[in-house]
């Protein structure tokens, strides 16, 4: 999921015929799959945090490692697929409302709401205005 950071985990085990067992260098990257290949995260440790926001929900990307020292490398690679995050719907005063038959104008406020692929969760302690997602657009029904 797209709003979520991910780890990803090289664990590597010498042989038991191995001379020596040093030190070993790990280089991971993360890039978009298809005919850019833009790279968007790279790593060097046998561990690499993939922070919420790196990927987008939809797209596909290719994870590969490679791991090795004094010359002798090993790689590995993933394909991965970022899924789109639920939408967030945050209603004002909760998510029903009675209203007497006579009612002139009902008020809902959803805008709280937001696509955690696209915005952070609004802190309720903040002054600040939430983020604004210029491709979420509201609709409501009415049930009586």
């Amino acid at each position: 999921v797209a709003s979520k950071t991910l780890y990803a985990t090289a664990s590597v085990e010498y042989s038991s015929c191995a001379a020596s067992r040093g030190n070993l260098v790990f280089s991971w990257s993360l890039a978009e799959a298809g005919g850019r290949r833009a790279v968007v995260l790279t790593g060097s440790s046998n561990e690499l945090p993939i922070p919420q926001g790196t990927m987008v929900g939809g797209k596909a990307y290719a994870l590969s490692l490679s791991v090795g020292r004094d010359g002798v490398f090993s790689t590995a690679g993933a394909s991965l697929t970022a899924s789109a995050s639920p939408l967030v719907a945050l209603i004002a005063g909760g998510s029903s409302r009675v209203a007497a038959p006579d009612t002139p104008d009902l008020s809902v406020d959803a805008s709280l709401s937001y696509d955690p692929d696209f915005c952070p969760p609004p802190d309720p302690m903040s002054a600040s205005a939430a983020c604004s997602d210029p491709g979420m657009a509201f609709s409501w029904q009415c049930a009586t």
